[in-house]
Formats: structure tokens, C-alpha cells, sequence
């Protein structure tokens, strides 16, 4: 403890300096020659000796038992600080949004689309009073003693500032307890009691590898099984919780001997001593949580007075207000002899994969919007797929990958774009999950609509006998259209199903055509030139 280290005159005129401007044009700055006059001048006129006493308990002994202490609470560092008004904290915890995938045709962009804020009130649950007597008499003795006052002092405000630390680090570290006993309690790893193992130092490696292997995955990473409210939280500081018979254990058996480093650097970014576990956590070895997983606040730390004078004394009374809570969105891990209770979500396996293309039908120079739905086995779906293009070729008709660098390729938004020197009949999307490859879907697309015919010319005759007519085939894409046969010029050949009569000396042209609607909408037709002799 850093005490109140001064002489009598020393104290005397800090608490003149500290007064008002009334007491100061009436009390002079003290020596050694008027001490005894300036007490015969304070005790005669009870306003002066009355506001002497409360500016040196509160405005010099206060300052003195707040910062400088015998005991300190040894959770204190993990408090939250201090409130100047208010008794109400709301701790916002926002989840995670999942990501939805990308749709170029989407023209929904007003829906509401609020993420998940869990909430959370902490109230001020801690009023308490500590009640001290300053006895005017031993005040007055030790003001003509010198080095008395400020030892005075000392003995006098370390009494209710050690008995407010002390309370305070028993509500905190009691808390535990209630945080044990809502709905979930603490995640909890099943150990080995170091204390009654039967090999102790195995039991000590096997505690340190479980600590340091949760510190590595809670602190920088999201997850949601090591809390109580299940929230997705990570951390940035994680602070061991231990007793000192354990933490001397890993001292000395575990970490000096096989890590050779401390273990505040090894298992956590801080480490806190406890004197013992509270009710209801016996077996507990551990715990490691966030630097924030208490919620405490000083609201108020005040002292008032009133003068007794029956005894001739002043009862003081220090108020400590706070709020003292957990949070149940931050990570605390529990290392105990209970069962392991924490809930690993199931991985998700991908189930199948839905791959879908605009359009049946390509062109040269066309752009089709491709997707891919791929669902997974709890049932949730994302885009998360990536696509392989195979074509058949036209001359060949052999079927081969389509490398980005002849100009079909799909682009980063989900887009086919088809070359304009493409030589395929035939092209195959085939869409597979990034995280599980083995699974895909294919939609295929043919080049079309088209109609093509077996001939591009005929010759016929307008007599009749051999030669008269020629038959022409068409073929479609997509197969089975209905199509209508047309000549050019009825005077010299006609035309029906394909079938062309000359008529007359001369040339024509015969069309076959298609109409099509819905998917790859439009007319198609082609040409046979005929002639007639």
C-alpha cells in the first residue's frame, strides 16, 4: 500500500489548499511555531473543525483508500470502468447475416432485412454501505503529534476500503456461480481433478492441451457453442481462471518442465488467481473467458456524514453502488470433472446440386444466364458453385472442354457468353459445389432453333414422267416443329411437304420454315433453289 506518507503540517495545509475559500482567509497556512494555535482556532469554531474533518476524510482519505490498497479484488482489471449517470447497461450482441446468393434479375431491394440483435439489461444489483467513526478527541491528539495524522489517516480509511474490495471480489467471483446456474450454464470440457489423478502430471499436460487448444479456437474465431446464449461471439483477449493450487501445479510439473515458458504467454493473455471455487462449481480446474464476460460498473462510491454529538464524533458512511453482472454472449469455457455439455453444430454435407440455364438454345454471340442452387443436408441452400463447360463439336462431333480462351466462357456474375465463332452443336453447364465437388447437375444446349434441309438444290421437269418432282427433307431443332413449305414462284414449281413440282420453265426458290414460341421465340426457315426445264 502506498500510504498517506506525510508530516503533520504537510497534511494540515493539503487540507487547507483542498478548502474554502472561507476556511482559507480564516485559517493560516500552518508551521511549526502555530500549530498548536491553528487546533486552538479549529476546535473553537466548530464550522472550521467541522469542514477540517470532512475535507481531509473525503477529499484526502478517500483518495488515499481508492488508490492505494493492502488488498486488491484480483478480478478488478476485468471490470467494465465506471458510470457518471444512468443504473441501466443494454449490451447489444448482432449475429452473423448469411449471405444470400447473387440474382442479376432481383429488382427487390425495400424488404427489410434486420440481423438478429440479441439484448441484453444489466441493472444495478449492489447498494451497500460502510459505516466508520471518526472519534474528534484522537483526531485532535494526533494533530499536535506529528506524523500521527497522517498515520491517522491510514488506519482509519484502510478499514472500509479493504472491507468494499474484499466484498467486491466475493460478488464476482460468486457470480460464477449464478452464471452456473441460468438456463445453459457454462460450456464445459470433462478433465481429469489434477489434486486426487493418480499420475497428476499427465492429468496437468492433458488440462494445459485442452486450454491451449480452446484459447487457439475461441480467440479470433466465430462460434456460438461457448456461451450461453449461443450468440456467435469470438475474442480478442481470453483470460484464464484458475485456483493457485492448480496454477501452481502447471508451474511447476507441467509447464516449467515440459513448455519452458509461462503460462500467460502459453494458455491465455492473462491469468487471475482465485482463493477457491464458489458453491456449485466444485471439480472445476479452469475456466477461460472473454475479457469482457463481466459486466461491471462502479455507479457510485460516495461518503456522507453526520456529526453525533453525544460522543463528540462524526459517522461517516462510503457507498459503493454498482452493477455487477455476466454476459452470456461472450465466451467462458469451463474445465471441470462434469461431462462435456457442448453442443457442436453438425457439419453440414452437401446433398445435392441444382444447376439451371436461361434458355435450351444458344446462338452464336448469345449471353444466357446461368445459376446453381446447392443444398445441403440441414436443409439450407447457397450459390456456392463454380461451373465446367464441355461442347460437342461440329465437324468432329467429338465432345471437349470449352477453355475460357476460344471466347465461351461464364463470367464471375453467372453469365454464358457464347463466341461468335462458336462451332458447336451442342453445349453442356455442368455446375459443382465448391465444397464437395462429387456433387453436380448439368443442363444441356443445343444450338438452335434451327431448320435445316437434306438439299440446297433440285432440278425438275415441267413435263411430266420421270423427273417431274423431288422430295426435300427438313429437320428441326427442336425436333418436331411443324413446318410450312413455300414457293417462291407458283408459275413455275410448287411445293407440298417437301414435295416440288416444275410447272414451268424457269427458277425458284422453295422456303421451309418454323414458328416457334416461348423458349427461343421466332421464326426459322431455310432455302432450296430449284430449277425447271
Amino acid at each position: 500500500m502506498a500510504r498517506l506518507d506525510a508530516s503533520n503540517i504537510d497534511v494540515i495545509n493539503t487540507v487547507r489548499a483542498n478548502a474554502s475559500l472561507d476556511y482559507q482567509s480564516r485559517v493560516p497556512v500552518v508551521t511549526k511555531a502555530n500549530i498548536a494555535a491553528t487546533l486552538k482556532r479549529l476546535t473553537e469554531y466548530d464550522p472550521l473543525w467541522n469542514e477540517f474533518q470532512n475535507v481531509l476524510i473525503n477529499k484526502i482519505g478517500l483518495v488515499v483508500m481508492d488508490k492505494n490498497m493492502v488488498f486488491e479484488n484480483r478480478l478488478r482489471p476485468l471490470k467494465s470502468g465506471g458510470m457518471e449517470f444512468g443504473g441501466i447497461v443494454q449490451e447489444l450482441d448482432a449475429q452473423l447475416i448469411e449471405a444470400e446468393a447473387y440474382d442479376p434479375n432481383s429488382t427487390d431491394v425495400f424488404s427489410k432485412h434486420e440481423p438478429e440483435v440479441l439484448v441484453n439489461y444489466h441493472k444495478v444489483n449492489r447498494r451497500d454501505k460502510y459505516p466508520f467513526t471518526v472519534n474528534s478527541d484522537l483526531l485532535e491528539e494526533a494533530f499536535i503529534n506529528d506524523g500521527q495524522l497522517a498515520a491517522y489517516v491510514n488506519s482509519l480509511m484502510v478499514v472500509p476500503q479493504q472491507s468494499a474490495e474484499w466484498d467486491e471480489y466475493l460478488i464476482m467471483r460468486d457470480l460464477l456461480t449464478s452464471y452456473q446456474q441460468r438456463a445453459g450454464g457454462f460450456a464445459n470440457y470433462q478433465v481429469t481433478d489434477i489434486a486426487t489423478a493418480v499420475d497428476p502430471a499427465s492429468a496437468g499436460k492433458e488440462l494445459t492441451r485442452y486450454i491451449r487448444e480452446m484459447y487457439l479456437t475461441m480467440k479470433g474465431f466465430y462460434k456460438n457453442q461457448f456461451n450461453a446464449s449461443h450468440a456467435d461471439a469470438f475474442s480478442t483477449e481470453l483470460v484464464l481462471l484458475t485456483t493457485a493450487k492448480v496454477s501452481s501445479f502447471l508451474d511447476v510439473e507441467v509447464l516449467a518442465n515440459a513448455f519452458h515458458m509461462d503460462k500467460a504467454e502459453w494458455l491465455a493473455d492473462r491469468v487471475v488467481i482465485l482463493d477457491e471455487w464458489p458453491t456449485g462449481l466444485e471439480g472445476t480446474q479452469a475456466m477461460l473467458v472473454d475479457s469482457k464476460f463481466y459486466r461491471v460498473y462502479d455507479t457510485k462510491r460516495r461518503t456522507a456524514s453526520i456529526f453525533n454529538p453525544a460522543s463528540l464524533s462524526w459517522n461517516y458512511f462510503y457507498h459503493i453502488w454498482q452493477i455487477i453482472s455476466a454476459s452470456t454472449v461472450k465466451n467462458a469455457l469451463r474445465f471441470s470433472t462434469s461431462g462435456d455439455n457442448i453442443v457442436v453444430p453438425a457439419s453440414k454435407t452437401v446433398s445435392s446440386v441444382s444447376a439451371s440455364v436461361g434458355s435450351n438454345f444458344f446462338q452464336p454471340g448469345d449471353v444466357i444466364a446461368c445459376g446453381a442452387t446447392v443444398t445441403y443436408s440441414d436443409g439450407s441452400t447457397d450459390a456456392n458453385a463454380y461451373y465446367v463447360i464441355t461442347g460437342v463439336d461440329t465437324a468432329s462431333g467429338a465432345t471437349v472442354e470449352v477453355l475460357p480462351d476460344t471466347g465461351t466462357y461464364i463470367d464471375r456474375m453467372g453469365y454464358l457468353h457464347i463466341s461468335e465463332n462458336c462451332a458447336f452443336t451442342q453445349i453442356v453447364v455442368r455446375a459443382k459445389s465448391t465444397e464437395n465437388p462429387t456433387v453436380t447437375d448439368s443442363e444441356t444446349i443445343v444450338l438452335g432453333p434451327s431448320i435445316t434441309l437434306n438439299k440446297s438444290s433440285v432440278a425438275v421437269t415441267a413435263a411430266a414422267g420421270a423427273g417431274h418432282t423431288a422430295a426435300v427433307s427438313a429437320t428441326t431443332i427442336p425436333a418436331g416443329e411443324t413446318v410450312t413449305w413455300e414457293s417462291s414462284d407458283t408459275d413455275v414449281a410448287t411445293v407440298s411437304s417437301g414435295t416440288i413440282t416444275g410447272v414451268a420453265a424457269g427458277t425458284c426458290t422453295v422456303t421451309a420454315s418454323f414458328t416457334k414460341t416461348g423458349d427461343g421465340a421466332g421464326t426459322y426457315s431455310a432455302q432450296v433453289a430449284v430449277t425447271v426445264s
